[in-house]
């Protein structure tokens, strides 16, 4: 049966959400090949039905946080913390600054990202390319420290005029857009079955936000949180390690600190991927036909 037609929308944020979930079929799944991660890939077991939601699919940046920042602007907007001529700073250079440059040209927003020394090339010209002032910041410096993004772009905020700090890490408007509508879709898409949820976790906002809502309408869920090996966002202890190295491989996932939204209650296990592993499966999951990174394949 052919898939109907979208209609024609009135704005872009409108092709922002109800993104597809695709079955995997663990038989052809070239995993099942790769003795290396036999053992470790859930799609070495045949019985079980994979499924994955493609947010790539999401219609402004192609990224899941496309939902956050249409969530985080509206939000702002009716509350009058932002109009037309408001300068919006943002402690990040992954995908959220992307989302966020995009509507904020939209709307007449100027944007300046502060970026970890690490952010790679290609991420800076497509941030300039979008209109979006760069500053860049040490790669070691986590919240607290005068250098680190956040603190910076606080700091930015009393010197600039009419601006404001858009930060993921700590607006509740994040938590909300996942509990409202990703889970519901999930929730609705699935007809209410399911046995185990699989986040990456980077702002902890998804994970919070789609585990809250499931865990009510589905009891036993058992919520995995993935990280990257070099990630602190577990294991981050009084004294330790704030670094994140230089050479990692997988971007958009994990961090050097605890996100203060995360809520740790609702997540049933952790897992650590390597970053070799984690681009073994995004081969695997390409060669199946997602267009897939490394962040998805560590999850």
């Amino acid at each position: 049966m052919a898939r109907l037609p979208p209609p024609i929308y009135n704005d872009i944020t409108q092709i922002i959400g109800n993104t597809p979930i695709v079955r995997l079929n663990p038989k052809k799944f070239s995993v099942n090949n790769n003795t290396a991660l036999q053992e470790k890939s859930v799609c070495s077991h045949g019985n079980v039905e994979y499924l994955v939601k493609l947010e790539y699919t999401n219609g402004l940046s192609g990224s899941v946080k496309d939902r956050v920042a249409k969530k985080i602007l509206a939000d702002a907007e009716k509350s009058n913390k932002i109009k037309p001529g408001t300068t919006l700073l943002i402690p990040s250079s992954g995908n959220l600054a992307i989302s966020i440059a995009l509507l904020a040209r939209q709307r007449g927003y100027k944007t300046i990202a502060l970026v970890p020394e690490r952010t790679t090339i290609d991420r800076i010209q497509l941030l300039k390319s979008l209109g979006v002032e760069i500053i860049r910041t040490p790669n070691e410096a986590r919240p607290g420290h005068s250098e680190s993004s956040f603190d910076l772009a606080i700091k930015l905020s009393t010197e600039i005029a009419n601006s404001v700090v858009i930060d993921e890490f700590t607006n509740q408007s994040n938590i909300q857009e996942h509990y409202e509508e990703t889970a519901q879709e999930i929730y609705t898409q699935v007809d209410g079955k399911l046995d185990v949820l699989v986040v990456g976790v980077e702002s902890g906002g998804s994970i919070t936000g789609i585990a809250k809502s499931l865990k009510v309408n589905i009891p036993g869920l058992k919520v995995i949180a993935v990280e990257p090996q070099h990630s602190k966002i577990r294991e981050d202890e009084p004294g330790g390690s704030s670094f994140i190295r230089k050479d990692r491989k997988v971007e958009d996932i994990g961090n050097n600190f605890i996100p203060p939204i995360i809520d740790f209650t609702l997540i049933d296990e952790w897992i650590k991927i390597s970053d070799r592993d984690s681009y073994i499966m995004a081969k695997n999951l390409i060669s199946e036909g997602f267009l897939a990174g490394p962040s998805s394949g560590s999850v």
